[in-house]
């Protein structure tokens, strides 16, 4: 490397062009996937995902294909149309975590000021970055390229960014700056200001060691945002604060938990007029936090596996679009009418249908191309699964549908069977019940 040393706008250029490469690759993988999901996927994965001005512009401008969308817009819709893609491609939650974390390298660089973030900042953003075109399994060569840019940066010998400080302050008047804390001082619910704005002060919410870095996510400007450090000092209290009324902070909290649900809190809590065990949270918790969307519930008979299973649906209610739903239980269950019933309290209205009813339903979805909406909560029986509702029926007279008929086939956005061992290997309802599920 000789002398070489990097300076602030060369930096600057390097980060930015890692992100203009990352919208391409974004747009190609996408690309890849979008139209797997549905015919109408232009309109449900794409400008439907996008926010009010940005699906504007596109319709303005007469988008047509991804790679139009800037890098943000494509963010936006890789993380709303994440559940659609899961549908059609094997997707592990960390990579949508990625997802996430680009749109805080996205939005750090797009909004760069003269002062750069700091070097554990953009170490953390390098390495998401790395991460990213890893998972996008894209070229190695510049995955080694950016792991030269980590190595560059953390040595001093080729970025000085003590230099960059001071080369970002011009001389001007002295300026009263805040009293300054140690970082390790910083805790949950400290005082904080900006480093590039040290007129900018925020509340710190949360803090989460990376290992070389912190994460700090900050209530600021009436928004939570998240920062590294560097970014961020602890401000010692000298100056007067901007408060709102409690009501108002918990608009913001509310607001900000339902814009972005956490694996670590449950929406379904209060959710219905029965009295939870903790232990009924487990199999909720489990699923939000798994790769793959299934779960198998086997607990013993009473200790309430029903009310388990409105609190999975109520939860993935709270954090997704939950349209479709089918239960598939024994007969006598739906006869008692015990699922229906249970599902009142969570206040879920259930059809039950039986075998004239569901060729019914099937004849519907055929003729209309998709399942009737007053069913889309429906229980089914395994009873009536036989090969009339499986594989239709032709008689002389008429000839209907079958399950396996449906082009497309019915789509459920979860399905619950009840009493699973009755479709064990080697049982021929395994193969019916598996047919409506898709």
């Amino acid at each position: 490397m000789g002398g070489f040393k990097m300076d602030n706008d060369q930096i600057v250029s390097r980060m930015n062009t890692y992100l203009h490469t990352s919208a391409n690759v974004l747009a190609e993988w996408l690309g890849k996937l979008l139209p797997r999901t549905s015919e109408d996927w232009w309109e449900d994965c794409v400008i439907a995902k996008l926010s009010y001005n940005q699906a504007e512009m596109a319709r303005e401008r007469g988008f047509t294909e991804l790679g139009q969308f800037d890098l943000a817009a494509l963010l936006r819709i890789a993380d709303k149309s994440w559940y659609e893609m899961r549908n059609v491609a094997f997707l592990p939650t960390r990579e949508r975590e990625c997802i996430r974390d680009m749109m805080r390298v996205r939005n750090n660089w797009a909004h760069v000021g003269a002062m750069l973030p700091g070097k554990d900042a953009i170490l953390a953003d390098l390495d998401t970055l790395h991460q990213f075109f890893e998972q996008r399994e894209w070229d190695d060569s510049l995955i080694n390229e950016v792991d030269r840019m980590i190595e560059e940066v953390k040595s001093p010998s080729t970025v000085d960014f003590e230099s960059f400080s001071q080369e970002s302050q011009p001389e001007v008047a002295e300026t009263v700056m805040p009293d300054v804390g140690d970082e390790d001082e910083i805790r949950e619910k400290s005082l904080v200001y900006l480093v590039g704005s040290p007129d900018v002060r925020g509340i710190v919410m949360s803090i989460t060691d990376l290992g070389d870095t912190k994460k700090y996510d900050v209530f600021v400007d009436g928004n939570f945002k998240t920062f590294y450090s560097g970014q961020i000092a602890l401000y010692v209290e000298t100056a007067s604060y901007n408060w709102v009324d409690i009501n108002t902070f918990r608009s913001y909290l509310t607001a900000y938990q339902i814009n972005n649900p956490s694996g670590n809190d449950l929406y379904s809590l209060n959710s219905a007029r029965i009295d939870f065990v903790p232990y009924q949270f487990r199999p909720a918790l489990k699923l939000i936090h798994a790769d793959e969307p299934r779960i198998l519930i086997a607990d013993s008979v009473g200790v309430g596996k029903t009310i388990e299973a409105g609190l999975i649906i109520k939860e993935l209610q709270a954090r997704n679009e939950l349209e479709n739903v089918l239960i598939i239980c024994p007969k006598p269950l739906v006869t008692e009418r015990k699922w229906e019933m249970e599902m009142k309290r969570f206040d879920e209205e259930f059809v039950p249908v039986d075998g004239p009813m569901l060729r019914q339903i099937i004849s519907d979805t055929d003729r209309d191309g998709e399942w009737p909406i007053r069913f889309s909560k429906t229980i089914v029986p395994y009873s009536i699964l036989d090969s009339r509702a499986y594989e239709g029926e032709t008689t002389r007279k008429k000839h209907t549908f079958g399950l396996r008929n449906l082009d497309p086939a019915p789509h459920f956005d979860l399905v619950i069977i009840d009493e699973a061992h009755h479709i064990r290997n080697g049982s021929m309802e395994k193969e019916k019940a598996s047919s409506i599920n898709a």
